[in-house]
């Protein structure tokens, strides 16, 4: 509760806010579905619903025992000194370049399962936000 009016989707009386009712919509945990309706007035929607689907899916980097060097090398090419989750947006973001391919997930040791995942997430999401 406390992190739920923190967040302004309680009012005093513990009732949802207008606020609240839009991040219920959103199967998030209510700071991600705050971050992401911030996003839209910040300018950056796209990315964020980027983000929070990544972050959905697990691990997307894999490595073979025998090519470790090889996929920590790939790996390293996605690296962003912000952190993390805009790590997860280059790789998203590269991917979509590649017009989401295959080949390109085996080459750079990337889990296509999950990038199809977070691609659907994604989407899901999108429809929410567009209603």
């Amino acid at each position: 509760m406390e992190q739920l009016c923190s967040l302004g989707a309680l009012d005093e009386e513990g009732l949802l806010t207008k606020l609240g009712r839009k991040m219920a919509e959103f199967p998030l945990d209510p700071p991600l579905s705050k971050t992401l309706l911030a996003s839209v007035d910040l300018g950056c929607s796209d990315e964020i619903l980027t983000i929070i689907a990544m972050i959905q899916t697990g691990n997307i980097f894999y490595r073979p025992r025998e090519k470790q060097a090889q996929a920590d090398q790939k790996r390293a090419k996605f690296f962003q000194p912000e952190g993390d989750h805009v790590t997860l947006l280059a790789v998203y973001e590269d991917w979509k370049a590649k017009n989401f391919s295959g080949p390109w997930c085996f080459e750079n040791f990337v889990q296509s399962r999950y990038l199809r995942r977070a691609q659907d997430v994604r989407k899901q999401l999108l429809s929410i936000m567009d209603k």
